[in-house]
């Protein structure tokens, strides 16, 4: 079973009476954290980070045209890959990284032990190309499975590199989503490349005085939540950055940015590019739960 369908805008669909998802084949079954790769700082947009996790992640996959399977090679190809600008602050300024800082943690989970085959179902297409993508804690820099659009517009899954590289090799792991249409970096994205980062759940961090307590947070009425993302070509490498938020009202207390969780509804409208990327966005999810999690960060 594969993931290749077409989708229509819900609201237009619904006022329509049509259905609002039209599957064309059968579908398959944060001052968090300071984290560095080698001498790479990651950036959240519009703010770096300032504390350091090591040597984690080694021995990732990388990405590129001929990783993916012929058939999904001139999407890639259809994608200028951006050149570099004049100097690094060229384009840190048209991410916002000049602004306020507002921060929100880099990591998510994807649990191996999916009840609803949704993410096995994805991982298996892209196993069956020979892509390896990574699950578990999910850190900057690791490849995982993405849905994005495919040549002809259909959604499929992808492996793609979490995190833009600037021209001074930090990381932009983050955007806000409120001004990411305003910014040149991100405006081509959010008009042609949008895509969809599964997850069973993402970290956060509350800070006690001294201390951080570690929270996982999962949309309540999902098994699986969608995190709203964008992409890029850098290299022949896909990577993509998460779009971020006011939180919900429930999970204030633990930060003040959360990723923005797609509805089923808004997902769909996502990956159509004929639907307005800011209504979309503005159909966040509000429904999360939380519980601490004692785990070392």
């Amino acid at each position: 079973m594969n993931y290749a369908m077409g989708f229509e805008c819900s609201s237009a669909a619904a006022a329509a009476g049509q259905t609002v998802f039209r599957p064309e084949t059968v579908p398959a079954r944060t001052d968090c954290e300071v984290a560095a790769r080698g001498d790479k700082r990651l950036l959240h947009a519009p703010s770096a980070l300032s504390r350091r996790a090591g040597g984690r992640g080694r021995g990732r996959q990388c990405v590129c045209a001929d990783c993916e399977s012929r058939n999904l090679d001139s999407v890639w190809r259809s994608i200028p890959v951006l050149s570099q600008p004049q100097s690094a602050n060229d384009e840190a300024s048209a991410a916002g990284l000049n602004e306020e800082a507002l921060h929100m943690c880099g990591r998510f989970f994807l649990a191996d032990s999916d009840n609803s085959g949704e993410l096995r179902g994805i991982i298996d297409q892209l196993n069956r190309r020979g892509v390896t993508v990574k699950t578990g804690e999910i850190f900057p820099t690791d490849t995982v499975p993405v849905l994005a659009n495919n040549r002809n517009r259909r959604v499929v899954p992808f492996s793609m590199q979490w995190g833009y590289t600037l021209p001074d090799g930090r990381l932009l792991i983050n955007a806000r989503s409120e001004t990411a249409g305003e910014k040149p970096l991100f405006q081509d994205a959010m008009r042609q490349h949008r895509c969809l980062i599964p997850a069973t759940n993402y970290f956060e961090w509350e800070k006690r005085g001294k201390e951080k307590i570690k929270y996982a947070i999962r949309q309540a009425d999902a098994g699986l939540l969608y995190m709203a993302g964008l992409y890029r070509v850098e290299n022949g490498r896909a990577v993509f950055t998460i779009l971020t938020r006011e939180p919900a009202e429930q999970i204030r207390f633990i930060h003040d940015r959360m990723p923005v969780i797609l509805t089923s509804n808004a997902k769909q409208d996502w990956l159509n590019l004929d639907c307005d990327a800011a209504q979309t966005l503005a159909q966040a999810c509000e429904n999360v739960a939380f519980c601490a999690v004692d785990v070392s960060c």
